[in-house]
């Protein structure tokens, strides 16, 4: 008899690349997407005006764009290495991340990505890039506060609640951006206790 078991090919079981692999790919097509497409956005008459900061300015940017760099690449690096996921859409985290800076801000690679287009702007004197930082943080708010978070709460319950009330939402706590985030959880709580109130209890009769 013939045997008709597969052979096993090297071919057909490539090892998973490294983190540091998957994060550079993941960087390749996510930071141009943010840091091209988001002053392309922006209308703007041409030729742009500079303005001419003085060289401690220059600085400042440079060390905000450092430090956004840092801030997004070990985000997207924690996500990797912890989460089994990128960025990218088609291959998102599978696991809840709470490390590295995850533990103290929910939402680290998007403030890294604010600050590096706001380091650009200040150091290269681009009012254009400087609105288009400003229309990223807008954006970016409204998504993680009407879609994203409630995604996360969907899938993670109780334990994403109790992060949302350890960790900021954007690093840091405002006093009006903490009682505008305590008053949407309150919303939230209550929509989803008044779903659960109209749902069907499985000891009901139904009327069919």
């Amino acid at each position: 008899m013939r045997d008709t078991t597969p052979i096993s090919s090297p071919r057909l079981h490539k090892p998973r690349p490294g983190p540091w692999r998957r994060t550079t790919q993941a960087a390749l097509w996510y930071l141009p997407l943010i840091h091209v497409g988001c002053p392309a956005l922006v209308p703007w008459p041409r030729p742009e005006t500079r303005l001419k900061l003085p060289p401690a300015a220059r600085g400042a940017g440079i060390a905000l764009a450092a430090i956004g760099c840092w801030l997004t690449t070990a985000a997207v690096y924690t996500l990797v290495r912890y989460g089994d996921g990128t960025p990218a859409p088609h291959d998102p985290p599978k696991v809840f991340v709470t490390h590295g800076p995850y533990r103290y801000c929910r939402n680290p690679m998007e403030l890294g990505n604010f600050l590096m287009l706001l380091g650009r702007s200040v150091c290269c004197g681009s009012l254009r890039t400087g609105v288009a930082s400003l229309v990223f943080a807008v954006g970016t708010h409204a998504w993680v506060v009407l879609v994203e978070e409630p995604f996360l709460l969907r899938h993670f319950g109780s334990a994403y609640r109790a992060y949302q009330a350890r960790v900021p939402r954007w690093g840091w706590t405002l006093p009006w951006l903490q009682r505008g985030e305590a008053v949407h959880q309150r919303w939230r709580t209550s929509e989803s206790t008044w779903e659960k109130s109209q749902s069907p209890r499985l000891d009901e009769p139904t009327c069919l």
